[in-house]
């Protein structure tokens, strides 16, 4: 069993997020071009959260200041 969450990206890449997540480290799915899709195992920490919010951050503020 996993937690499920997606969101909308609006005008930005889900693709390009996912490949430059994948670059942090993290592993998103992108299953349309504005959607990204967040499946964390039920035993992730609140920390690898915060942490993985925090570099999802990072890279959106980064490809809308492109």
């Amino acid at each position: 069993m996993e937690l499920l969450l997606a969101m909308e990206t609006e005008n930005l890449s889900a693709p390009l997020i996912v490949h430059r997540a994948l670059k942090k480290g993290l592993l998103l799915n992108a299953p349309r071009e504005h959607v990204l899709i967040f499946m964390p195992s039920l035993n992730v920490h609140i920390e690898e959260i915060e942490q993985m919010l925090e570099s999802l951050e990072a890279i959106l503020c980064e490809l809308m200041s492109e």
